[in-house]
């Protein structure tokens, strides 16, 4: 259960952070994300609920944050372990895209210390 928790938190902010020079306001932008993702899920299980209740057909949906929900409250040990699978995958590339910017921001600070260096001499 707390695997979904995360992926459901996490996953619109790695899509947040792909669109991040397009977005104004991007607290805006993850409420706005993360309430359509809510609205998607809970129509994706309405359908699978009305449709004899096949769930394999959820999990090609499982990369939708809220999905998960669904999936791990009638899963079995190996749907449990995709949806962690799932959510380790996001982190891995939250984390690579956060090493680039702080490779980024370190470049940047260097420049400013020598062009304060550069005026204080």
């Amino acid at each position: 259960m707390i695997f979904t928790v995360f992926h459901t938190i996490l996953t619109p902010l790695l899509v947040l952070r792909h669109f991040a020079s397009r977005v104004a306001n991007p607290f805006t932008a993850y409420i706005g994300i993360l309430v359509l993702s809510g609205i998607f899920a809970i129509l994706l299980g309405i359908l699978i609920s009305v449709s004899d209740g096949d769930e394999a057909m959820m999990l090609l949906f499982a990369w939708i944050p809220g999905v998960g929900m669904f999936i791990v409250d009638n899963a079995s040990g190996g749907e449990v372990i995709f949806m962690g699978f799932l959510l380790a995958v996001v982190w891995v590339i939250l984390v690579v895209m956060a090493a680039q910017e702080f490779r980024n921001t370190r470049r940047l600070e260097a420049k400013v210390a020598d062009l304060l260096n550069d005026d204080a001499a």
